[in-house]
Parts: structure tokens; C-alpha cells; sequence
């Protein structure tokens, strides 16, 4: 048997088992000639992995156990390999890897995950490979069996990932022989999410603790700074700060705190480290919280410097000034022509407009006009059931609804006639002949005509006329100023769905009492007709101090809880 194979099926590759397992399967070593050991520690397995794990296992050169404890004597390959599920490379991976054992007769050769360095790089001594990172370190290795039981002793070994990284760490700390395979590429296709950065912490963790601090001093302090750089690389990730939790937080600050302590001033200065120290100092005087905050600001702080610095050397290197090119300059009557051309076209409409109005209204016997609207594709909100209430009702009353051509609800609104499409020459038309906007919104909101700005500069004046009615869209139990507010929204009436409601508009939304009308909301007389439906709710919420937190801080909250 040429090569065995460890492998741990954990929650972290299990669902790239398969596509692990054809890795192995297509090597050009020949699988019969790999002895496979797969040790299952993974609870979320589908029923077809369950059956090819059953399969495998009847194999001659495949053994399933689910002890993570391993024997190195036992194992019958010449080399050993640890690989991970997650792993995808070239079919010729373990062949070109053997092949280059048997040529140099070296205790370990090293495959170059991809990300990791460059392909023309050479990496000859144990020193240019821990300089060059964890990934150089922990990378996928063909490890002579014989090295392998110096490293672990013939006694059991029980294996983790932690302790896999471990091993491969070590072996560039003591005085074994190897070469770092740059052209032999693997990826790792793990997913980034809460899982890998505590993982990943967990595995620093575990290595510094158990590290061979018997390699020389200047090795065993570069190991350290690598995995301090690793460290603070997951740390300044927005995974990091907001997706873990607290108390995952405070873990991972704890081990940041033990390294600080184990790596001088002079070695963080020396390796690109020294715009952390802010970061460090809050973090070995246990300011955690600050910390996290800390992370955000810089991190925004490195983009909007990035994105500064990008276009400054676009514009470097475009200094041209349009405004003084010749185009420019030859075009500009043209320009001016067109600008006039829109302006006369505007007037002309506007004047049409006005005196079609001007026509319709008296046509209408002068009778009150209502227009009532939501979102533009919209209508399930109070202004449809309002709307609907006054079709079924006042059947003869002059009050319609403003919703897109394209809305999935139109449906509903046409079954009750009256229906104005969304920016149509009518809509326009009864915007001028309407006495009042009624809107679950605000009806500037949604239910302007578009372009809404060329609309207001054209008939501001008539619009500024309107009575306008806001129906609501929710029940206020707190401040929401400025939304709403008098000074900027300046609604003529509100409607509120209690007393208690009404004095909280009155105190922060700036309206008298004659302003704001309790009669409850139109859509809660839909209630009474309410019914039980299996359906996935969505629940949106206004609520500010849920804005921007992170999802563990938003797991703890009232409002997720209830």
C-alpha cells in the first residue's frame, strides 16, 4: 500500500463529502492503491452519504470507524496523508506527491494551497515557510510513515482538526527534512462563515498551548507572529463582529490576550502589525466591547481610504477637463437648444394640463374628489381597505385609487372600479382636480405622478392646495420623528388607532389635537374575516435600537424572542 489516508467527516466538509470522496477516487495513484480511513464524527449526514459511508466500508482498503483515536504502526501505507473533504485538486495530486518522496527520500513533501503563495516561490528552508504564513504551514502534506511515528510516538493518537493543524506546525519546528511542492496546488472549499472563525480561533488556541517550544527561539517566535497575523485577520472580518456572538467574541479576545503576552512590541512593529496597537491595548485592558467597535471603525476607515485613494489616481491620471475639450465646446449650442426645447414642451404641457382641469372639474358637477394610494404596486394595506370600504359603501362617491398598471394586486382594486394607473395622462389630470390625497404613507410618498420632482416644479403651486390624510401603516409606540413630522411632512390629518397613540403623535410628530383623528386603523376591520394559513411570515420593524445590530444581539432580543 503506497498511501494512507486519514480523514475526519466533520459538520465543517460533510456536505462536500461526495465531491471529496470522487477527488480521491479519480487519483491517478489508483485508489486500490490508497488505504482510506474515514473517521465519522459528523451528526447531519444524508441517507445516500450514510449508504456510500456502508459501502466504502466493505472495501478491503477503506476502514469507517467512528473513535477519533488512530494508531500510526497500524497504518499500512508507506506515506501518510491527512485530508479534508472540503479539498479539491488535480487527479495527479498524490502521484506527482509520491513521486517527489521517492526522488529526494525526505521525511515530508507539501502541497501550495492556492491562496496561499506564489506559484514561482520557493520556499527551502522551515523558516521561509512559517514566514509565510498558517496556510503555508498547515497545507496539505504526504508525510513519510516512519517521520510520522517520531512526531506522534507509537502510542495512540486522538485526532482533531486542531490536532492535524498541530502536527503541521511541528514538523517545521523540528529538525525533519522536507520540500514545499509549489506547483503541487490543491483549493480548500470552506465556507467563511461563524463556524470556520471560531473553529479557526479554537485550532490558534489549541496550537499555542501545545506548540514544541524546543526549535530554535527564532522559529518558535515567527510561528508566533504567523498565528497572531492569522489571528487578527479573522478578527478584523465583519463575520467577526457581527455575526458571533458575545461570549464567542470574548473567547477569541482571550486568546488574542495570551498571545500578546507570549509576542514583544518589537515583533508586532516589525511584521506590518503596529495599526493593530490601538486594537491590543483595548484588548489587554479587556475592553472587549470597544474593541469589537474599534474593528468596525478601522475597517470602514480602510475602505473609504481605499476607495479615496482609487479615484485620486483615476483622476491623476484623467486630468482632462471636459468643459474646456473642443466637443464640449461645439456642442454647447446644441445643449442649450435642447434645454430650451424641454423647457417650451414643459410649458405647452403645463398649460394644457391646467386648462383640462380647468374643463373636468366643472364636468364633475364640482363634487369632492378623493385619490387613495399606497406603494404604487401596492394595495393591502389601510389605504386599500379604506378604499374598499368606501366602494362598498358610498358606491356614488367620487374616490379612486392610484396603483402601477403591473401590480400583482390590481385585481383586487379593479373589482371595485375607479381604478387611475400609476404616472397615466389621468393620473396627472386628477392629481389637479382632486380636493384630497389620502395615502397609507404619505401621499408625496408613493402616489406622485413620476418623474415626481418635474411634477412638484410644474404644479407646486396647486399641490400645495390639497388636503392631504395620512391613514398609517402601523401603530407609533415610539418617537419615529423626523418621519412624519409636522414641519416636515405636513400632513392635515393623521389617523391613530388609540388616545394613547394620539398623545405620542401630538408630543413628537408636532400636530394639534384637531389634526390627528382616532378612529382606528381601516385594515383591522379585516380582522373579523381573519383566517389560519400554513405561510412563512416575514416580520420588518421600525424598532431603532434593533438598527445595525449583530445577528447574536438580535438572537437576544424581546422582539426576536416574541
Amino acid at each position: 500500500m503506497k498511501v494512507s489516508v486519514v480523514t475526519l467527516l466533520q459538520e465543517s466538509n460533510v456536505e462536500n463529502f461526495n465531491s471529496g470522496l470522487e477527488v480521491l477516487k479519480k487519483q491517478t495513484l489508483g485508489f486500490d492503491n490508497m488505504e482510506l480511513i474515514v473517521i465519522d464524527q459528523a451528526e447531519s449526514k444524508s441517507e445516500e452519504q450514510i449508504i456510500e459511508l456502508a459501502q466504502l466500508a466493505k472495501k478491503a482498503n477503506v476502514r469507517v470507524q467512528h473513535d477519533n483515536s488512530l494508531k500510526v504502526e497500524e497504518l499500512r501505507g508507506k506515506y501518510i496523508s491527512f485530508f479534508d473533504f472540503n479539498y479539491s485538486t488535480s487527479p495527479h495530486l498524490y502521484k506527482n506527491l509520491c513521486q517527489e518522496m521517492d526522488k529526494h527520500s525526505v521525511d515530508f513533501v507539501s502541497a501550495n494551497l492556492i491562496t496561499s503563495i506564489r506559484e514561482d516561490r520557493n520556499l527551502a528552508g522551515a523558516e521561509e515557510v512559517i514566514g509565510a504564513g498558517v496556510h503555508a504551514m498547515t497545507g496539505l502534506k504526504l508525510i513519510n510513515k516512519e517521520s510520522l511515528l517520531k512526531m506522534a510516538g507509537e502510542n495512540k493518537i486522538e485526532l482533531s482538526d486542531s490536532f492535524i493543524e498541530l502536527l503541521n506546525v511541528n514538523f517545521y519546528l523540528r529538525p525533519f527534512t522536507f520540500n514545499y511542492v509549489n506547483k503541487q496546488f490543491y483549493r480548500n472549499k470552506f465556507t467563511f462563515n461563524e463556524s470556520y472563525v471560531n473553529n479557526s480561533i479554537s485550532h490558534i488556541r489549541y496550537i499555542a498551548e501545545h506548540v514544541d517550544l524546543s526549535a530554535s527561539k527564532k522559529s518558535v517566535s515567527l510561528m508566533k507572529v504567523q498565528l497572531l497575523k492569522h489571528l487578527t485577520f479573522l478578527l478584523d472580518k465583519n463575520m467577526f463582529t457581527d455575526n458571533l456572538s458575545e461570549e464567542e467574541q470574548a473567547a477569541a479576545y482571550d486568546v488574542l490576550r495570551n498571545f500578546l503576552g507570549l509576542v514583544s512590541k518589537k515583533e508586532i512593529q516589525s511584521n506590518d502589525l503596529d495599526g493593530y496597537t490601538p486594537l491590543f491595548n483595548m484588548v489587554n485592558k479587556k475592553l472587549d466591547e470597544e474593541a469589537t467597535h474599534y474593528i468596525k471603525l478601522l475597517r470602514s476607515k480602510r475602505h473609504w481610504y481605499e476607495q479615496t485613494n482609487k479615484y485620486k489616481q483615476y483622476f491623476e491620471k484623467n486630468p482632462y477637463d471636459l468643459e474646456e475639450s473642443l466637443s464640449w465646446k461645439l456642442t454647447k449650442p446644441l445643449r442649450l437648444f435642447n434645454k430650451w426645447s424641454i423647457e417650451v414642451k414643459q410649458w405647452f404641457y403645463k398649460v394644457f394640463l391646467l386648462t383640462l382641469a380647468a374643463i373636468w372639474k366643472p364636468l364633475t358637477f364640482n363634487r369632492k374628489i378623493w385619490l387613495v394610494g399606497e406603494r404604487e404596486d401596492q394595495a393591502e394595506d389601510n389605504g386599500y381597505f379604506f378604499f374598499k370600504h368606501c366602494r362598498e359603501n358610498y358606491p356614488k362617491e367620487k374616490v379612486y385609487y392610484i396603483i402601477s398598471k403591473d401590480s400583482p394586486h390590481l385585481y383586487k382594486v379593479k373589482k371595485l372600479g375607479n381604478v387611475i394607473y400609476h404616472s397615466s395622462l389621468k393620473h396627472q389630470l386628477y392629481m389637479l382636480v382632486a380636493d384630497t390625497y389620502i395615502s397609507a404613507w404619505t401621499f408625496d410618498e408613493c402616489s406622485y405622478p413620476a418623474p415626481k420632482e418635474k411634477f412638484i416644479k410644474m404644479f407646486g403651486k396647486q399641490l400645495a392646495k390639497k388636503f392631504t390624510i395620512c391613514l398609517q401603516h402601523g401603530v407609533i409606540i415610539h418617537n419615529i420623528s423626523p418621519y412624519l413630522h409636522k414641519d416636515r411632512y405636513n400632513q392635515n390629518l393623521i389617523i391613530s388607532s388609540s388616545e394613547y397613540e394620539k398623545k405620542i403623535i401630538q408630543n413628537t410628530l408636532g400636530y394639534s389635537d384637531q389634526e390627528v383623528a382616532v378612529t382606528g386603523l381601516a385594515r383591522f376591520d379585516n380582522l373579523h374575516e381573519l383566517s389560519v394559513k400554513k405561510q412563512i411570515l416575514i416580520m420588518p420593524t421600525w424598532r431603532r435600537h434593533l438598527f445595525k445590530i449583530n445577528k447574536s444581539n438580535f438572537l437576544k432580543s424581546d422582539y426576536y424572542k416574541a
